[in-house]
């Protein structure tokens, strides 16, 4: 006839690697008659009666250890989302009016009777005639894919990724249990509404038509949308990337840094995805 061992309810830690003990089998030392429980991480024999009043502390530290990584990953999100329109409006910003450049040396090259000493380069007056016409559209078109328009938008975007790849991956890392389409939404939606908030109002402003714009502002009225989509897009996949692969990375990062035998201190970047805790280096 077997012999129904009762096991540990509540909250315990071992007093060596501070494992939790809930579930464990509730044992009596023979000589002392003491109660004790053995951790299923270390082996540590630990007895009931040291420390009776360790719950309500635990919980606790739970509680503000819960509300530290809510508050962090609301942080994240505000940041990503600060970030990710940020960087892409001003770098949109910048090309865009920079795209007047190859606008107004589309325009001399069509006609280079206009080109004289007293032209100003792309801060004179646009001709608003040639810029209706077939080849002005084209230009205007092409003057989106020129070295003056392409440069700060590579150069700032470049520079926004810097924090955009680490936030992601904290959010992705929130997301760790989910499935990864949703650590890809989570690690996108930030930085899609951050474009938005930001980047709408400054589209808007600049759709107001100027009398007598120059070739600048009339290509950033007309390609300012164009860049933003283009970052947007481009932070958005990023993001998503990074949020995917977050798991992989904190793990990879965990392991990197810390040994075997202090890895329990984030063991649930593993178990939360169903991983046993790596003991080898």
């Amino acid at each position: 006839m077997s012999v129904v061992r009762e096991t540990l309810t509540g909250d315990r830690a071992c007093t060596t690697c501070f494992h939790p003990l809930i579930g464990r089998t509730i044992e009596r030392e023979p000589s002392t008659g003491l109660l004790f429980v053995r951790c299923g991480e270390c082996g540590t024999a630990t007895a009931l009666a040291e420390y009776p009043t360790a719950a309500p502390w635990i919980r606790r530290i739970k509680s503000v250890v819960a509300t530290g990584l809510v508050a962090s990953m609301i942080g994240a999100v505000l940041l990503l989302a600060g970030f990710g329109g940020g960087f892409a409006t001003v770098a949109s910003f910048i090309s865009a009016e920079n795209s007047g450049q190859a606008l107004h040396e589309a325009y001399l090259q069509a006609s280079p009777a206009h080109a004289d000493t007293t032209d100003m380069g792309s801060w004179s007056s646009a001709d608003k005639a040639w810029l209706g016409t077939p080849e002005g559209v084209a230009a205007l078109r092409a003057s989106r894919f020129s070295v003056p328009a392409a440069e700060p938008l590579l150069i700032i975007l470049g520079l926004g990724i810097v924090p955009l790849i680490p936030l992601s991956i904290l959010v992705g890392g929130a997301a760790m249990r989910r499935g990864g389409l949703v650590r890809m939404v989570a690690g996108t939606a930030p930085v899609v509404l951050g474009c938005i908030i930001i980047a709408v109002p400054t589209v808007s402003m600049n759709r107001i038509p100027a009398i007598g714009a120059t070739w600048n502002q009339h290509a950033l009225r007309e390609n300012l949308g164009f860049f933003i989509i283009v970052a947007c897009i481009l932070y958005s996949a990023i993001a998503a990337l990074a949020a995917l692969a977050a798991p992989a990375l904190l793990s990879l990062c965990a392991r990197a840094v810390l040994p075997p035998g202090d890895r329990r201190l984030v063991a649930w970047i593993w178990e939360w995805r169903g991983k046993p805790v790596p003991r080898d280096d």
